[in-house]
């Protein structure tokens, strides 16, 4: 009890801190804190800290709950593609591939095996007797002729691996489609998706005749479990095909796919099963187009029939490939301006700009623009660098000296015509202006200073030569 025992009356007005429970003098509210009203204070605590793992849990199964719904979702869609009578034709043939090649992994698994072990025995003994035993040993099979049938089935295998994703994909767009659209605007958006998908699938019209067959027949198509079992072809009911339907008077199939259906029939009837009946341990030593049922999509060819009724599409198409050319033509020709562009602007700023005069009037000086030239008058050397800075040393030094001034530009003396080159802002004379050097430049056929004077406090005036004088101006003076 923190108010009887421990604290007596002369001690309540001073501050103790006991057990980190801290009573300021004449602070009856701190002095009333209790013990209890911490432990509330713990508890409610412990509360707020169990209701937030609470709420983690809660949350946790929520997002575990929509992962669930997602796989469930998942698994929905991939039974309804796998229970199509598309991948119900397919289904014979994958079952044999992935036999066949389990088999084949199998044997060249035991043959590496056991070339391992004969290559130790070999090492170990090196009784020629016995190599020679083990060479009249020939294999079972050819190495190279299995990897060749198992490329062959991967490669199979593959294709209808891809077409299952992307009617998967399919699938989730068609749900997609009819939750969002109603009825009439669906009908319409699943014509056109129908269209579209056969145009730039590009697919033979024997193929397209399959896919409008096997979604005609209803629920009267194979099933996959029948295909397992019987390993029976999708031709054995598609064929003969059935004949064109009026529908909202359009006939359907048209005449295009019913007489490539009919064609289809005779070519592959008499070789629809074949592998289906031979021994999954058999390794075949080719796979042949339609082993076990199953048959490569064949490409759109030029003499195709069904190219024809997709003939205006294919023109529309090469105008939006004309369109797409001109515009990556214009691409590359705007590349092509900028970089003339910024070819352009480097050229300026090496010249002094478009509208500056940086190298004069005639770009004069830029055969000059990096040069200095040097001049000794009495115990002096006086050196000008162009677009750069003057100086004056010591004779002899070869570096450091006074600043006389920062390359400030040339023009023109309005009297004699003559070019006038200014440095300024040099070092400060003792009470006096800031140095500086004037350069008066006459035609000469090789740039150099010719004399240097003071003729005021720290104003220091050179003369020079130089061919950039020697201009139109320099021969009409002179006679020339």
């Amino acid at each position: 009890d923190y108010s009887s025992s421990k604290y007596d009356d002369d001690d309540y007005h001073r501050g103790y801190d006991d057990d980190e429970y801290t009573y300021e003098e004449d602070d009856d509210e701190g002095y009333r804190y209790s013990k209890e009203e911490e432990d509330e204070e713990k508890d409610s605590g412990d509360e707020s800290a169990a209701q937030s793992a609470t709420d983690e849990d809660v949350g946790a199964a929520g997002v575990e709950t929509e992962t669930d719904s997602a796989e469930v979702r998942k698994e929905a869609v991939l039974k309804t593609v796998s229970s199509t009578r598309l991948a119900a034709s397919r289904s014979p043939f994958v079952s044999q591939a992935r036999s066949l090649t389990d088999r084949i992994d199998a044997i060249l698994e035991e043959s590496e095996s056991n070339d391992e072990n004969d290559d130790e025995e070999g090492e170990g003994d090196g009784n020629p007797a016995d190599d020679e035993s083990d060479g009249e040993e020939q294999p079972a099979f050819d190495p190279q002729s299995v990897q060749m049938t198992r490329g062959a089935l991967d490669r199979r295998l593959k294709h209808v691996e891809k077409g299952q994703s992307f009617a998967t994909s399919a699938a989730v767009l068609l749900s997609a489609l009819e939750q969002t659209s109603p009825g009439a605007a669906l009908a319409l958006d699943m014509f056109n998706l129908a269209v579209m998908t056969i145009y730039h699938s590009q697919l033979s019209s024997g193929d397209v005749a399959d896919l409008f067959y096997l979604t005609m027949m209803g629920d009267d198509g194979p099933s996959s479990a029948a295909q397992d079992e019987t390993c029976s072809s999708i031709y054995t009911a598609l064929c003969p095909p059935a004949a064109p339907d009026m529908r909202l008077g359009v006939s359907l199939p048209p005449q295009t796919l019913v007489d490539a259906a009919e064609g289809r029939c005779k070519e592959r009837v008499p070789t629809a099963t074949t592998g289906c009946s031979s021994d999954s341990s058999d390794i075949p030593s080719n796979v042949s187009d339609g082993f076990s049922g199953y048959f490569i999509p064949k490409p759109l060819g030029v003499e195709d029939p069904l190219r024809s009724l997709f003939e205006p599409l294919s023109t529309l198409s090469s105008i939006v490939t004309e369109v797409s050319n001109l515009e990556e033509a214009k691409r590359d020709s705007d590349s092509s301006l900028s970089k003339l562009r910024r070819e352009i602007d480097v050229l300026e700023k090496k010249i002094g700009g478009r509208d500056e005069h940086k190298y004069g009037a005639d770009g004069e000086l830029y055969g000059i623009r990096d040069s200095c030239y040097a001049v000794e008058s009495g115990k002096y050397e006086y050196e000008v660098c162009m677009f750069k800075k003057a100086t004056q040393r010591d004779k002899g030094e070869k570096g450091g000296g006074t600043h006389l001034g920062n390359w400030a530009g040339m023009s023109r003396d309005e009297e004699s015509g003559q070019r006038v080159m200014k440095w300024d802002k040099g070092t400060k004379c003792w009470n006096g202006p800031a140095r500086s050097a004037t350069v008066y430049v006459t035609c000469g056929a090789e740039t150099k200073l010719l004399t240097a004077d003071e003729p005021s406090t720290c104003e220091y005036v050179f003369t020079m030569e130089s061919h950039i004088a020697c201009d139109d101006d320099f021969k009409q003076e002179h006679g020339i």
